[in-house]
């Protein structure tokens, strides 16, 4: 299964993946609260379900740098010419994401039944979080923000930022059983996906 993400081509294994915040159900219902947010694609397969947020930061650092340091920490002090104001550090914003996700498939999962609700095309994915393989540690559940930009430092290696990125992600999903993991296009996974930028 092949998406995009703005100028990035995403190859999912299998045929269940889905754009999931261009769903019919997140954006015409579960958009409706207040601070809803959702990860940009989820893919399940045999032997896991994909929560997948995708930043795309080439060329577009300086206004980003205050989104790499973790629990909102330069939001205010950091020079950037983009509003931050409401706006998070990616550590908490892929938190927020990855649980309103996983609200959000619950409750689609109560509207299954009710055509006018459009909430059938979340339901592989909502019934994936009930499979007993996942408990019984047969099936993984990832979580994984996908960093494209250059953010070397004098102080600080990209890897090492991403590093602690992911620390803090997983510090604030401890109450999920999932892996998570910060990669960019040289170190992803590759039986998780494939992606190539496209012009």
């Amino acid at each position: 299964m092949v998406l995009t993400e703005g100028k990035l081509q995403f190859t999912f294994p299998g045929e269940k993946a889905i754009k999931f915040d261009d769903t019919d159900f997140y954006r015409k219902r579960f958009n409706k609260l207040s601070g809803a947010k959702g990860v940009d694609f989820v893919c399940d397969t045999d032997g896991f379900l994909l929560l997948l947020e995708v930043k795309d930061c080439l060329g577009h650092e300086s206004d980003n740098r205050w989104r790499i340091a973790i629990d909102n920490a330069k939001v205010d002090t950091a020079p950037t010419t983009v509003d931050t104001t409401g706006r998070e550090s990616l550590d908490n914003e892929v938190a927020h994401k990855v649980s309103m996700t996983i609200s959000c498939l619950l409750g689609a999962q109560t509207c299954r039944k009710n055509n006018r609700w459009k909430a059938e095309e979340l339901m592989p994915y909502a019934t994936a979080l009930e499979e007993e393989k996942i408990p019984q540690g047969r099936k993984s559940v990832f979580v994984v923000l996908f960093l494209e930009g250059n953010f070397e430092s004098d102080v600080r290696k990209k890897l090492a930022t991403m590093q602690r990125i992911q620390e803090s992600i997983e510090k604030k999903l401890k109450w999920l059983n999932c892996k998570v993991s910060v990669v960019d296009a040289s170190t992803y996974r590759s039986n998780l996906f494939e992606v190539e930028r496209i012009t």
